[in-house]
């Protein structure tokens, strides 16, 4: 009976991009040392699958998974028998001869149904835990992809700023030429020098942040904070239509992790309830006496030296009823106590997807109009204004007005592209499951 209990055979982890196969591809799982590497060139996915695998959180309540595991068949086995052994310094003088030693072996019997209740609770516990160390994995899975794609926007900052500085050098020197010719005034040559110093200034400090968040992701990744993390040429994800928001509901009540967890906790503080009433039931201890005799004085005695053998049973007295009920209301009071925190995690999930829905689209608009239609009209105006500057058609000012323009439209576009994605992977956080990629079946061991 025990046997067909429900077996858990594995908590579905969700990882980023392409299937486990690429993931797990001879180039991108382990080195000819037996460490696990991370190639030059890898995917999201890839990375993301290197974190769950090497984080120590993830590692770290992979292990309570297995310590849980481990509780199931303690709980399946009867308590230790105890034998005794007693020595009459005095030999008991009977007619059959002087008793000189006692042997005993005695076995508790819980009530039936103790153990077994007591088996199902640990059985819930480890499914509990299962699914607490996927919202572990799960909340790895959440920051390594946000780091990822604070990497992906810093780096083309630093594209953009690079671009818009050579932009600045050529029109340094377009302004020089004028001012020797006598064009422009002395002013609005400084100006322009002061322009490149800010924008160079502005290079070398987001060139800075660059080691600071390969660090951190090394970090998550549990590797050194100096090693080399892959190019995040290709770490985005494009805008796509996002699910309706009952349908991310739906899914987030039956694959969020906490919830999961929390709705096993609620089934296990019942069971402990159970347990609890159960003590108010005796437990039985069987137990059988064997006693050394030697041979009777007397010759000739009937059963002269006969051991005797005596069979025993004892019942334990739950007298302490106080004792008993206060264990029972404590249990309920943890079975409420469950019921609560499940019924609050819920609304400040649907409230958290509710805000990261909203966040996710306003950011798809903003990235649309951005590549649409602003960039384009800048780029344009940009253009333009440049040509009129170097016939002298333009002011000074108007042509700053616009390189500015351009630049921070162009920051604004990518912070926001870096915004969508994160907000994505917040709400597949929330909901437990990845909508936009595959995912991968992440083993736990199973209960026998």
């Amino acid at each position: 009976m025990i046997n067909t209990l429900l077996k858990i055979f594995f908590v579905i982890l969700y990882i980023s991009l392409p299937l486990c196969c690429e993931v797990y591809s001879a180039d991108s799982g382990t080195r000819e040392d037996g460490k696990d590497y991370l190639p030059p060139d890898a995917s999201l996915s890839q990375i993301v699958a290197y974190a769950v695998r090497n984080n120590p959180a993830v590692q770290s309540s992979y292990a309570l998974v297995l310590a849980e595991h481990d509780k199931i068949d303690q709980k399946k086995a009867l308590p230790d028998p105890r034998v005794t052994y007693g020595y009459f310094f005095e030999e008991v003088e009977t007619r059959v001869g002087p008793q000189e030693h006692r042997f005993g072996v005695q076995q508790t019997l819980p009530w039936p149904g103790k153990l077994f209740t007591e088996y199902v609770q640990a059985r819930k516990s480890h499914e509990k835990m299962v699914f607490m160390h996927g919202a572990v994995v799960n909340e790895t899975v959440f920051k390594i992809k946000e780091a990822c794609f604070e990497y992906w926007y810093i780096t083309q900052l630093i594209l953009i700023t690079e671009n818009n500085k050579k932009l600045l050098e050529q029109f340094e020197e377009v302004a020089r030429s004028k001012y020797s010719t006598g064009s422009i005034s002395h002013a609005d040559y400084i100006n322009a020098q002061v322009e490149l110093a800010k924008i160079d200034n502005q290079l070398i400090s987001v060139q800075d942040r660059k080691p600071v968040q390969e660090a951190y992701i090394n970090t998550v990744l549990n590797r050194e904070y100096d090693e080399a993390v892959p190019s995040p040429e290709h770490f985005l994800v494009e805008t796509q239509e996002i699910p309706a928001e009952q349908e991310l509901l739906l899914i987030m009540r039956k694959h969020n992790p906490s919830l999961q967890a929390l709705e096993l906790d609620i089934e296990e503080k019942q069971h402990a309830v159970d347990r609890s009433r159960q003590n108010f039931i005796p437990d039985v201890t069987l137990g059988v006496d064997y006693i050394a005799t030697d041979d009777a004085l007397m010759r000739g005695t009937r059963d002269s030296g006969k051991d005797p053998v005596i069979g025993m049973v004892s019942v334990t007295i739950p007298l302490w009823a106080n004792k008993y009920s206060a264990a029972v209301n404590e249990h309920q009071n943890m079975y409420h106590n469950a019921i609560e925190q499940r019924a609050s995690l819920e609304n400040t999930l649907i409230s958290e997807l509710q805000r990261a829905v909203y966040q996710a689209k306003d950011t798809q608009r903003r990235v649309t109009l951005y590549k649409d239609v602003l960039l384009r009209q800048a780029k344009d105006a940009y253009s333009v204004t440049e040509q009129l500057f170097a016939s002298g058609k333009a002011s000074f000012l108007d042509y700053i007005n616009t390189q500015r323009t351009l630049l921070d439209l162009e920051r604004e576009c990518v912070r926001a592209q870096a915004d969508y994605n994160k907000f994505l992977a917040q709400i597949e956080k929330i909901i437990g499951k990845e909508i936009w990629f595959h995912a991968y079946e992440f083993e736990v061991p199973e209960p026998e």
